[in-house]
């Protein structure tokens, strides 16, 4: 059951989140000092157990709200870093990101139904799920009762390394 959520609008009007238990579009992210390189916050009890670059992300948003601002789409896509933690899986965009206001993502591992590891031949392996929201987000891209489905590209291998920690951690 989901605690307190503070919740912002950017000026284009993607949300940002700081949920407990739930997905989130730009959840709060710290920044290195000596690498200038954006990460999540831990929370409490939470162990960070494996960071990834090169990983692509993909989803498709669920018929919620519209996506306000110029070029409004139902996907946010972009190029980035994948951290593995014990509590949830958090995307941060570097590169290539559909949106100038996307950020990043957060998926909670106890929210992530059906993840898939998919190998295709000509290209790198991707693991495919659909997300579920622990409450409506009134109003908001992540609204209603329908899942997001999300997919992570592992385009710089690691899959190996990531697979095992990540299915101990569910």
């Amino acid at each position: 059951k989901p605690f307190l959520r503070a919740t912002t609008r950017l000026p284009s009007g993607l949300p940002t989140h700081e949920p407990i238990g739930n997905m989130a579009i730009n959840p709060v992210l710290a920044r290195d000092e000596a690498t200038n390189k954006l990460f999540p916050l831990a929370r409490a009890g939470e162990t960070f157990l494996l960071e990834r670059d090169g990983v692509g992300f993909a989803c498709t948003l669920p018929c919620g709200q519209e996506l306000k601002g110029k070029g409004a789409r139902q996907e946010l896509k972009g190029k980035g870093v994948l951290y593995l933690t014990s509590q949830r899986l958090v995307f941060v965009a570097e590169t290539r990101a559909s949106r100038p206001d996307f950020k990043s993502f957060e998926i909670p591992l106890n929210r992530l139904a059906k993840p898939e590891l998919h190998q295709p031949l000509f290209s790198a392996n991707y693991l495919g799920g659909d997300v579920y929201p622990a409450s409506a987000d009134a109003g908001g891209p992540l609204a209603g009762a329908l899942p997001t489905a999300v997919a992570l590209k592992f385009c710089k291998g690691g899959c190996g390394t990531f697979l095992p920690r990540f299915y101990h951690a569910l």
